[in-house]
């Protein structure tokens, strides 16, 4: 009898060893009483043990199927998989059960889809209604893989209907009277003596941090009752002729309730204007609401602010419900299946075209292709499956050490690309239940920190957004975000109006964007804007962008000469030009928005990127494009061409400080340039020394100098003289221009910081010991044939 007792001990500590795929929770009893003798039979991972036992008690038939089935489980494992007919009877049972009348499921609806890890083991995820089951698989074929997974969504289903089946009637009618489905619910039930049960209970939807616990056996009847209790305390029950119009419905929660409830992030941004105070309201960086109030009396700015922000709230809480009741995007997708109307002072058709133009469109074409590859690709791909793997584990070992079922879900979300064009960050989310998603991040981010403490340039935390970001000397930069369904809806929905734009053209933005970058309107010799000139440069990049993706998509459908579309990076070049030059008339938009202009809507926030508060931008690259383009006469892509053929070391483009005095305080730089191998991404990554005291100013030189140094190495000849090189694989001959583009390195260096101040000392430094110093900032630059440097400087700014 003493064996029969440890044979449920043995059974339960079988079920929690680390080799094993099998929970407590999995294992259920079920007793049946035939002519006063007892039977027991254990369902476990959709498989049902039976002996057909005669006993005299529940206690005696429990003990004794428990040690049967102990035994099948230790004999399974130590075969080491199950048989090739258990593995199939999983997908005939889940095809069965897809089949029957009284479900809601289709066969049709059934989705696996197979990944490989990088030791060659295969996982496999069910898609079926809306719902993704994955158990992070590690299976050495795909048949095998899809067994598992079809074995445990079998499971859950069959325990769905189970939980169907185990409450009242009073129960379903109160979940019903809520718009609550058993489906919503997170069910976990043991199995005690005397058909009692353990019960635990919890909806974070709808339940808030509340949860059901059940922790005494009870029966079903009692369950049912403390649950009802429970239901009306918590969703203010009170009858059963409640209505939708309960006070839980969500037509009475406040932005605040939503942002509880769905843990979504909700930021407001105040622009004082000269005539306007504007609050504008953001839910993961896209605009969801905005207030504006006139001013009357700069004494009243408090009160006005706080009145705009209520508007901004009024009109966010719209939005929110809309999105999260009715599943509708924030707002309307960007199709460029329409016409552009852009009011600008140019035909594009009837534009002359010149043999120069050819020239200068091969130009755009070729220079950024020079810094992205397809190795760049494949060093991504294994850095994102470390990560990858690295927050599986994390996962599972929250699972199990908070007990907990249900399955959390590792996404790529790659729409974001189109916006981060140069320094290419790869979003990653994961999605959990919010009760732990502080616990989650904090574990996270804590390995993060272990594991690339030596390899990463920034670990950035963004506790709001429950972000963290990696940048890694590699060149990869990851966005790790935690959060729960709604949250992973708002952040890939947010991205889902604008999927039409990845068809543009990106090496053109990437030109138009580093372009942008030569034109420096800081002015350091005054006050620093509020918001401060490193929050306009994320603005511009922004700015530019657009305007990259308006000009590109309008020169497209309005050009109606094919023999012209092959001309198309220059002649988008020159709308864009118009563009700024005109920005005033701007009123651009790709759906119906009664705005008056200038209007240049951003089509993944939703936001006028042409403001009040960032006018001093615009009104600098409009006299940028007035001096040097004459756009009514023909163009010149580099505005010094007649210089720059005089010289043996071409300068294409040079940056244009608006006010010279502004970089007077530059007045001494050091700098080395050494082969670095920690790079192996082709993209140009600046690090500003720690010890700065002046990062500000750093960041608007750096940022500027890394565009001029990307615009004028990879100019055509030198483009068409690498692809050539690479289709000879001529490692000499990549050397002699390895040492070329060295001294063009140099050379250039000391020219962008003349241009900037012509009383700069500029001096190239020899010593080894050079790089060790504490206040080195470094610049990473890619050369010819997957060469890095990485630029280490000095700046004395006063």
């Amino acid at each position: 009898m003493s064996d029969n007792k440890n044979a449920i001990a043995k059974l339960y500590e079988f079920c929690q060893r680390k080799d094993t795929d099998i929970r407590i929770s999995d294992l259920i009893f079920n007793h049946q009483c035939i002519d006063g003798l007892f039977n027991c039979t254990v369902e476990l991972n959709g498989k049902i043990y039976n002996k057909h036992l005669k006993c005299k008690s529940k206690k005696q038939a429990k003990n004794e199927i428990a040690e049967y089935v102990y035994d099948c489980l230790v004999n399974s494992y130590n075969q080491g998989s199950k048989n090739e007919e258990e593995y199939k009877n999983a997908i005939v049972k889940l095809n069965e059960y897809c089949q029957y009348k009284d479900t809601k499921i289709n066969l049709q609806d059934l989705n696996f889809e197979y990944e490989m890890n990088k030791e060659g083991l295969f996982n496999c995820i069910v898609k079926l209604n809306g719902k993704v089951y994955n158990n992070n698989l590690a299976c050495k074929s795909k048949k095998a893989a899809k067994n598992e997974i079809a074995e445990y969504v079998y499971n859950c289903l069959v325990g769905a209907n189970r939980d169907n089946n185990f409450f009242s009637e009073d129960v379903i009618e109160c979940l019903s009277a809520n718009n609550i489905s058993i489906n919503d619910l997170e069910i976990e039930t043991y199995d005690c003596d005397d058909n009692k049960f353990i019960c635990v209970i919890f909806s974070p939807k709808f339940f808030y941090n509340e949860s059901y616990l059940s922790l005494e056996p009870k029966t079903k009847e009692e369950i049912n009752e403390d649950f009802l209790k429970f239901l009306k305390k918590v969703l203010n029950y009170t009858s059963k002729e409640v209505k939708k119009e309960n006070i839980s419905n969500s037509s009475e929660y406040t932005l605040k309730d939503y942002q509880k409830l769905y843990n979504i992030p909700i930021d407001y941004k105040i622009e004082k204007g000269k005539k306007h105070i504007k609050c504008i309201c953001y839910a993961l960086g896209i605009v969801i609401g905005e207030g504006k109030e006139k001013k009357l009396d700069d004494k009243k700015i408090k009160e006005l602010a706080k009145k705009a922000k209520r508007k901004a709230d009024e009109e966010g809480l719209k939005t929110i419900r809309k999105f999260i009741e009715n599943k509708q995007p924030i707002f309307e997708p960007y199709s460029n299946q329409k016409k552009l109307i852009l009011n600008i002072n140019i035909n594009i058709n009837s534009y002359p075209l010149e043999d120069s133009d050819t020239k200068y469109n091969g130009y755009i074409q070729n220079v950024t292709q020079n810094f992205i590859s397809t190795s760049s690709k494949k060093e991504e791909k294994k850095y994102l499956s470390d990560i990858n793997n690295l927050i599986t584990d994390i996962m599972n070992k929250v699972k199990k050490d908070k007990r907990i079922s249900g399955s959390y879900l590792i996404k790529k979300i790659n729409n974001y690309e189109v916006w981060n064009l140069i320094t290419y960050e790869i979003i990653v989310f994961i999605e959990f239940r919010i009760e732990y998603i502080d616990h989650c991040y904090a574990t996270i981010l804590k390995r993060i920190k272990e594991v690339y403490e030596e390899e990463s340039m920034e670990i950035l935390e963004i506790k709001d957004n429950k972000c963290i970001r990696i940048r890694l000397r590699s060149g990869c930069t990851f966005l790790i975000y935690i959060g729960t369904p709604i949250y992973e809806e708002l952040l890939s929905k947010s991205v889902l109006p604008f999927k039409d734009c990845l068809d543009i053209e990106r090496k053109y933005i990437q030109f138009v964007v580093l372009w942008s970058n030569l034109i420096l309107y800081q002015d350091f010799t005054e006050d620093e804007p509020y918001d401060g000139y490193t929050y306009y440069l994320k603005e511009q990049e922004r700015i530019f962008t657009v305007l990259g993706l308006y000009s590109w998509d309008y020169t497209s459908k309005m050009l109606q000469d094919n023999r012209k579309k092959r001309h198309i990076y220059i002649l988008s070049f020159i709308v864009l030009l118009n563009m700024i030059i005109n920005y005033k008339e701007l009123n651009i938009c790709w759906y119906e928005k009664k705005t008056k202009p200038p209007t240049l809507m951003d089509p993944i926030s939703n936001k006028n990127l042409i403001t009040s508060t960032n006018n001093f931008m615009w009104k600098a690259f409009k006299d940028y494009c007035n001096k040097f383009y004459k756009i009514k006469e023909k163009i010149n892509l580099f505005p010094d061409e007649d210089e720059i053929a005089k010289k043996n070391i071409k300068i294409l483009f040079k940056p244009y400080p608006l006010k010279q005095e502004s970089f007077k305080c530059i007045k001494d730089v050091k700098f080395k340039i050494t082969d670095d191998d920690r790079i192996k991404i082709k993209s140009s990554l600046i690090q500003i020394s720690e010890e700065s005291k002046q990062k500000v100013k750093l960041n608007v030189i750096l940022n500027s100098l890394q565009s001029y140094l990307l615009l004028n190495i990879y100019d055509s000849e030198t483009s068409i003289e690498i692809q050539n090189l690479n289709n000879e694989k001529n490692n000499e001959k990549f050397n002699e221009l390895n040492k070329k583009l060295k001294r063009k390195l140099k050379y250039s260096i000391k020219e962008f910081f003349k241009t900037l101040n012509k009383d700069t000392h500029v001096g190239y430094v020899k010593d080894e010991n050079f790089t060790k110093r504490v206040d080195i900032n470094t610049l990473y630059f890619f050369l010819g044939n997957n060469i890095n440097v990485s630029i280490d400087m000095i700046i004395n700014i006063e």
